[in-house]
Order: C-alpha cells, then structure tokens, then sequence
C-alpha cells in the first residue's frame, strides 16, 4: 500500500486505486483457493504450481516487452535529440567559419 500511496499522491485517486487492489487480492482468495484445490483434485499435485508458474512467466514476458518498447521509444528520444544538438553544433561551426573566413 505504500507503494501506491508514494505513486499517487491525489486522495480522490489513491482511494480508487487502493480499492482496485484491495478488491483485486479479495478476488483473488476468493476465487484462488477452490480453484487451486480443484486442479490439486482432479489434475495432480502438481497443477496448481504449474499454472502459476506459466502465469508468472506470461506476466514477465509480458513486462519484458513492456520494458523492450519503452527503452526503444526512450532510445529514439535520445537520438533525435542528439542529432539535434549535432545539427545546432555544426550550424555554430559553420557559422564561426564564416565569419572567421
């Protein structure tokens, strides 16, 4: 909770999104246990740490390429702006040459 509270410093939207959470994890116990003991029944023992773990590895894959797109988009912000500042640059040589010569 402290992590939404530093990440949202509004009241009105602190309060929806910690509702959010809070819900979500109700849903989560709620719906979590008779399904994990259903796949424990009717599966294995093993099927309920099997779905997890794919899950958990979807989330991740799923981050991985959330976190690729942004570096990519932040690494085009980059060079635009240093080509920018290498046109700025060489304007301001061209311009002294000039003026020199």
């Amino acid at each position: 909770m402290c992590l939404v509270a530093e990440q949202f410093p509004d009241d009105v939207v602190r309060s929806k999104v910690m509702g959010i959470i809070l819900g979500s994890m109700a849903v989560g116990v709620l719906m979590g246990y008779p399904f994990g003991s259903l796949l424990y029944d009717f599966v294995g023992k093993m099927a309920p740490f099997i779905v997890i773990s794919v899950a958990v590895l979807l989330n991740g894959g799923m981050f991985y390429n959330l976190s690729l797109y942004v570096c990519v988009c932040m690494f085009s912000q980059i060079q635009d702006s240093l080509m920018m500042s290498l046109h700025c640059l060489c304007n301001l040589k061209i311009h002294t040459l000039i003026q020199e010569g």
